[in-house]
């Protein structure tokens, strides 16, 4: 029931009118899910099978969207799980070990285009025969062009099969477009207040049920629009 686009297989068809895609719904589970273990474990976390436990449930999640060759949502469910994780106590010793294991892990994640596309971002320079730099140089372009104010709301000339998957991935080049640097900066200050009004929520808590499960939320949301605007500014490859 899987349906593939540009080679990832984590959608679901719906009727052929609409797909979804699960691994959003994972996420959300997931942070409740380790939220309420943790809970329920908060006075044995100095013992390790707590931490490698809750790691296992995490490294579940990631493996079946793995399956689906999503790398780029892989990696914020990472950041979101392990942000987590760190914030409520994991040992540094646990966390080195993990880190060790994501390090092994690459070689066998980073292949194919994956690999072209880190390649392709380190040396823009160079011959680039397959496109691997379409996206993300054309993603520029649509912020230079916005330049100061922008080129109007609904204006923009780059989304018009310039840049690919500018609906989701790459909606902020065309924000930068279309609203300019002024327009662009206040959506990045929305997602810096959003963030700080949610941490605010989860220090006023009265559980600690209630904080984890917050600031995992705030982490996998501002996370996530760290990693898609800093790809848009070719800070990081497109995967």
């Amino acid at each position: 029931i899987g349906k593939d686009i540009n080679g990832n297989r984590n959608w679901i068809d719906v009727f052929g009118l609409f797909s979804i895609q699960p691994s959003e719904f994972l996420k959300i589970a997931v942070i409740l899910h380790v939220a309420a273990y943790l809970t329920s474990q908060q006075n044995y976390f100095e013992e390790s099978r707590v931490w490698y436990r809750s790691l296992g449930m995490v490294g579940l999640a990631m493996f079946l969207v793995i399956i689906g060759k999503d790398l780029g949502t892989v990696i914020i469910m990472l950041i979101t799980f392990i942000g987590l994780l760190t914030l409520a106590g994991l040992p540094s010793r646990i966390l080195l070990v993990v880190s060790g294991i994501m390090v092994a892990s690459m070689p066998i994640l980073l292949t194919g285009s994956r690999l072209g596309r880190i390649l392709a971002w380190m040396n823009p320079n160079g011959p680039d025969p397959l496109n691997y730099n379409w996206q993300a140089e054309h993603g520029m372009w649509a912020l230079a062009a916005g330049r100061i104010f922008g080129s109007g709301l609904g204006e923009s000339k780059m989304k018009w099969s310039w840049i690919p998957e500018v609906e989701n991935d790459f909606i902020f080049a065309i924000i930068g477009e279309e609203l300019g640097l002024i327009g662009a900066l206040g959506v990045i200050a929305l997602f810096v207040y959003l963030g700080v009004l949610i941490m605010r929520v989860a220090m006023r808590a009265s559980t600690v049920f209630g904080r984890m499960l917050v600031t995992g939320i705030c982490i996998w949301i501002f996370g996530q629009a760290v990693i898609n605007i800093a790809v848009v500014l070719n800070l990081f490859p497109v995967l």
